[in-house]
């Protein structure tokens, strides 16, 4: 679910972090990096916080809640399914506007009650199905909808992506790969 500074660098998606002891660790391959821009949404208690923007300052795994500091400065523990990473990204098979195919475009939030990622595409903003967005190796995902069960809610990494196939190839936390659809991760 690799963020990318806005539209800058991969940030520190192969960093390193500093455990409690003060030494450092390899970043974890399924937690969303340290750095990375967000967007809040879904947000039930604190709903007023819907819409902002933030980054993440850290991962508490033991409560599987990331630190996210909101522009204001303000830091909040959120569960991943309340943030949404802003990354580059590609349009691809979009049948009805198919001179957006190949465009690079921003990821800027996700509209929750339509299932689609908001999308800035040379300043324009429009919803796209994560079967029309091809996002970057290195973005930390969600894998979503497989048949086969076990494998949904699992969090990995974006290692590589086959065009003839249009599979990601994603690396989950346990270890596993799986080559995987455009529509079965979200970042």
């Amino acid at each position: 679910m690799g963020g990318m500074g806005g539209m800058g660098s991969m940030g520190s998606m192969g960093g390193m972090r500093r455990s409690r002891s003060g030494r450092q660790q390899p970043q974890r391959f399924d937690t969303i990096p340290n750095g990375t821009n967000v967007k809040l949404y879904g947000l039930q208690s604190a709903a007023q916080n819907n819409g902002r923007s933030g980054k993440v300052v850290g991962y508490d795994g033991s409560k599987d809640r990331y630190l996210v500091e909101l522009d204001n400065g303000e830091t909040l523990a959120l569960r991943g399914s309340n943030i949404q990473q802003i990354v580059k990204c590609e349009i691809t098979a979009l049948e009805g506007s198919p001179a957006f195919n190949g465009k690079q475009a921003l990821i800027q939030g996700w509209l929750d009650g339509s299932d689609r990622y908001e999308v800035n595409c040379g300043g324009k903003m429009v919803g796209l199905q994560k079967s029309n967005v091809i996002l970057p190796t290195g973005t930390r995902v969600v894998v979503q909808g497989l048949s086969q069960a076990q494998y949904n809610g699992l969090k990995g990494q974006i290692e590589d992506l086959d065009r003839v196939a249009m599979r990601y190839v994603v690396k989950l936390g346990n270890g596993k790969q799986l080559k995987l659809k455009l529509e079965n991760v979200k970042a």
